[in-house]
């Protein structure tokens, strides 16, 4: 089963957050009637629609769901601190930019930090260090 389709659209943990919590109304919907799971579908965000709907056609639905959720909790995490709240675009890029310097994909835990001397600050594995 490929994930990366939608692995790839997931940029923080929120996000992680949010498509997991449709992903538990999914399962909760797998043994009753059709039209209930159809509507827990359409609460899934249109980033993962389309993908989520093609893989749940061609596969076990039941399996198919676990290994997602599971695929999504694995998922490391890297800890931005930011002064401002970034656009969509640019969590995007730094998302883009750290699986390209890190070699897989991370979730940003996003930090808001109004702090004027602050402008971006990563924590990584342990580490942390401030720009």
């Amino acid at each position: 089963m490929d994930f990366s389709p939608i692995i790839s659209k997931l940029i923080t943990i929120e996000d992680a957050n949010e498509l997991l919590v449709r992903l538990g109304e999914l399962q909760a919907t797998l043994y009753g009637r059709e039209e209930n799971f159809e509507k827990a579908l359409n609460k899934v965000n249109v980033r993962y629609f389309s993908y989520l709907n093609d893989g749940l056609a061609k596969n076990n639905r039941k399996e198919y769901l676990e290994k997602l959720i599971s695929e999504i909790k694995s998922m490391d995490k890297i800890g931005i601190k930011i002064s401002f709240i970034p656009s969509q675009g640019l969590a995007e890029q730094i998302s883009s930019w750290l699986e390209m310097n890190i070699g897989k994909k991370v979730l940003l835990a996003v930090d808001l930090n109004k702090t004027k001397s602050l402008k971006v600050g990563l924590e990584w594995q342990g580490r942390y260090e401030q720009f």
